[in-house]
Parts: C-alpha cells; sequence; structure tokens
C-alpha cells in the first residue's frame, strides 16, 4: 500500500524540487523531511495540510480515501470542519489546532 511519504515524495520529483529546498519551504529539518518521506516519521498533522496546500495535493490524493459507502467516509461535517479551517490564516491555524487538542484532552478525561 501506498503510504503519504511515497505520494510526497513522487511529487517533489515531478516538480525537481530537492528535499533541501522543500524542507525550508515548510521550516523544518532537512532530516525530518527524509524521515517522513520514508515513512519512518509520522507527519503532524498540521504540517501535512502545510504541504498538501503547498504541493497543490489534497490529503484525500496523499491517503489515497476512496468515497465509500461506510464509517469510513467523512461526514458533512468533517467536511465543514476541514473547509473552514483551511480558510484561516496560519496563526489562526495554530490557535485553532491548541484549541481542538485542549478539547480532545478534556473529552478523553472524562
Amino acid at each position: 500500500m501506498t503510504k503519504a511519504g511515497d505520494v510526497i515524495f513522487r511529487k517533489l520529483e515531478e516538480l525537481d524540487i530537492t528535499q533541501v529546498e522543500f524542507a525550508k519551504r515548510m521550516n523544518i529539518s532537512r532530516s525530518s523531511l527524509n524521515g517522513y518521506l520514508h515513512n519512518e516519521r509520522q507527519i503532524p498533522f498540521d504540517l501535512l495540510v502545510k504541504i498538501s496546500q503547498e504541493l497543490e495535493i489534497s490529503l484525500d490524493n496523499i491517503y489515497h480515501l476512496q468515497p465509500k459507502a461506510d464509517d469510513r467516509m467523512m461526514s458533512e461535517r468533517e467536511y465543514e470542519i476541514i473547509r473552514e479551517y483551511r480558510k484561516l490564516s496560519d496563526d489562526k491555524r495554530e490557535h485553532a489546532h491548541e484549541a481542538f487538542m485542549k478539547i480532545l484532552k478534556i473529552t478523553n478525561q472524562t
């Protein structure tokens, strides 16, 4: 099965972008990027969103998500959250992410 790192790696090759150049664009180390591209490290979601925007590939394409008539399909509410998130500035996205993580932490404690 193709993993996220493989999809991103191929897109960088297709666009003739070096790992060094892309790591600088993403403000991460080249070694971190290399770990993501070789599927040795999990890509943080906020970085994954940034990568998908920079390379103009959807998260669906990165994860090879196919619409299925089961519980793995995103609901309209989930799509709405993602659409609204994408409209935010980088600073507001960071705040939204922090707030969401706090909500999850509180929810999981009960």
